[in-house]
């Protein structure tokens, strides 16, 4: 509280009694743009969100029904190569 004191009786000295109200509301309508600004980006993000939301789980199914390849070739490679490797073979 003392802070606040301090800064307004600054304020007042810097800008005078006159500038000091319409300082305020200048302030004022900074702020209220910023929280529309904020609000509107909120709700983008939350509309692409659900977007997102509705695309990924088919997205997801489809990758699962053609399946990874690359775990496939790993899976055939190392069955290939297994029955090469003797554990008693190494040093």
């Amino acid at each position: 509280m003392p802070d606040m004191l301090f800064i307004l009786g600054l304020a007042l000295l810097l800008f005078g009694p006159k500038k000091l109200p319409e300082l305020a509301r200048q302030i004022g309508r900074i702020k209220r743009s910023a929280d529309e600004m904020k609000a509107q980006l909120q709700s983008e993000v939350e509309k692409l969100q659900a977007e997102a939301e509705k695309v990924v789980p088919s997205e997801i199914t489809d990758i699962a029904k053609v399946g990874n390849p690359l775990m496939d070739l790993r899976e055939k490679i190392t069955a290939a190569v297994q029955p090469t490797i003797n554990p008693t073979d190494r040093p």
